[in-house]
């Protein structure tokens, strides 16, 4: 069944950079197939727009199809409810949300909402959290030495984090794992271990001790080999050692 519109609805171009006029494709060509997926009669069928019909399906308009041009200016395209027939059209082209989208105030506005308060918990996270905490989240979300950095500028830091992911925030400090990755962070912002051959092997560094521990795994970082190896067998003393160490 056919969507009952009955509102003017605009549609902006989904790039960046809109341009002042941007034509969409308005008719199925033999080599620029225009097609959309009819579920009721599980074929593909060809669309057009022609402002003089009352279908959007070729095979449903008579042989006086005006057609007609659609096109976008500044980006921005308003189909008004008196034309149903461009609305239908537009909704079921494939540039859909794809190219263009719908411009729905109260669907953006409850998306901005939703962001909104997902960076208010990340932030609150964050305010909660002690200096212990707060260098434990930044050795696994900041980039560069951040054991140094004073208190506020850390937590500066990890708020402007919050704001641009909170997402992030939210599913590492959930992270039933985050001890154990944290520790994995000490180990090497400590120095206690080290890698060589291009990052493909790990090594202890210590005074009496420099032996190659593991070797890194293709496509893992240290971290994440470290913290798998420790949950070997053979993991179990090293990670004794190095818990002492830290």
């Amino acid at each position: 069944m056919k969507k009952e519109i009955k509102k003017d609805m605009v549609f902006v171009l989904k790039s960046e950079r809109k341009p002042l006029s941007y034509m969409l494709q308005s008719r199925n060509k033999a080599n620029s197939p225009l097609l959309y997926f009819d579920e009721e009669t599980n074929s593909n069928r060809a669309l057009r727009y022609a402002a003089n019909q009352k279908s959007i399906f070729e095979d449903e308009q008579d042989g006086h199809a005006v057609l007609s041009t659609i096109v976008f200016e500044d980006g921005a395209l308003v189909a008004p409810r008196t034309n149903p027939v461009l609305q239908e059209f537009l909704l079921k082209h494939p540039g859909f949300n794809n190219i263009y989208e719908e411009l729905d105030h109260e669907r953006d506005a409850d998306k901005e909402i939703e962001m909104f308060e997902l960076e208010q918990k990340a932030q609150s996270i964050i305010m909660g959290m002690d200096l212990d905490a707060l260098v434990d989240l930044a050795r696994m979300l900041l980039s560069g030495n951040v054991d140094n950095m004073p208190y506020k500028v850390l937590k500066r830091d990890l708020l402007i984090h919050a704001r641009n992911y909170p997402e992030e925030i939210i599913d590492v400090t959930n992270d039933p794992e985050l001890e154990e990755k944290s520790f994995v962070n000490k180990v090497f912002a400590e120095g206690l271990l080290f890698t060589k051959n291009n990052d493909t092997e790990l090594f202890w560094n210590l005074s009496n001790n420099k032996k190659k521990l593991i070797s890194i795994p293709f496509g893992q970082t240290k971290e994440e080999a470290l913290f798998t190896f420790f949950k070997t067998k053979e993991g179990i003393e090293p990670r004794a050692m190095l818990k002492k160490l830290v």
